[in-house]
């Protein structure tokens, strides 16, 4: 069954010509045993993330993206709650940086070019976008007791990397991390579980393992906690 959330953006997104992701509802719908959340920071939000959203509905929302779309899809379904959008792409540096954008399906725009395993005949629009580090981005905010989700398509650990500061105040990152090489230049599973226990992290939980028709999983929904 779809959410509210869920519904309101695929009525947004179809005139749009986009796709709305869903995420596997088993994991993620036990993000509420974590209790309460002050602020939701969610970046690559791409057409949103209604379970996580609906998780906590009391809490500040932070939607950072480089898509301008993005913004036509999540102010309607989260009219009413405390949210600002920010359209910038987060990595370790700032400045520009060209990004590929799907037109039809916005959570598979990345930073990087796809390797053969993940790589489709679909349109890709070249943008060329702000990056700013997470540090620089947040520094003004009181977070109070945060979650940080991250679903960048590979370029989740130099998120990461540029949010050194950010880190000793959020309490759980949700990331998506790679487990097969999706991305030409990405990083391997194993350095960015380092890069999260050398920042004072360890994993939680598994919220999803999505396996493709070989049986072979590509990727894992992880929740971090803050030590």
């Amino acid at each position: 069954m779809k959410s509210q959330i869920g519904r309101i953006l695929n009525s947004v997104a179809r005139p749009l010509g986009l796709q709305v992701i869903r995420h596997r509802p088993d994991g993620w719908r036990t993000l509420k045993e974590i209790g309460h959340i002050d602020t939701v920071i969610d970046i690559g939000v791409a057409s949103g993330t209604p379970l996580l959203y609906e998780a906590f509905p009391d809490a500040r929302l932070i939607l950072i993206d480089p898509c301008a779309e993005t913004a036509l899809l999540t102010n309607e379904c989260l009219r009413g709650r405390s949210t600002e959008f920010l359209n910038f792409a987060v990595g370790s540096l700032s400045g520009k940086i060209s990004i590929n954008v799907d037109k039809g399906k916005l959570s598979r725009t990345s930073v990087l070019q796809r390797t053969a395993l993940t790589e489709r005949n679909t349109e890709f629009e070249e943008r060329q976008v702000e990056m700013e580090t997470l540090d620089e981005l947040l520094k003004n905010y009181n977070l109070g007791k945060a979650l940080l989700k991250i679903d960048t398509e590979g370029y989740e650990l130099e998120v990461l990397k540029g949010g050194v500061e950010s880190l000793n105040r959020i309490k759980f990152v949700l990331a998506e991390v790679s487990v097969s090489s999706r991305f030409i230049g990405s990083y391997r599973f194993e350095e960015l579980i380092n890069y999260m226990s050398n920042s004072g992290y360890q994993v939680r939980s598994i919220l999803s393992a999505p396996k493709n028709n070989e049986g072979t999983i590509r990727y894992v929904d992880a929740l971090f906690v803050r030590n």
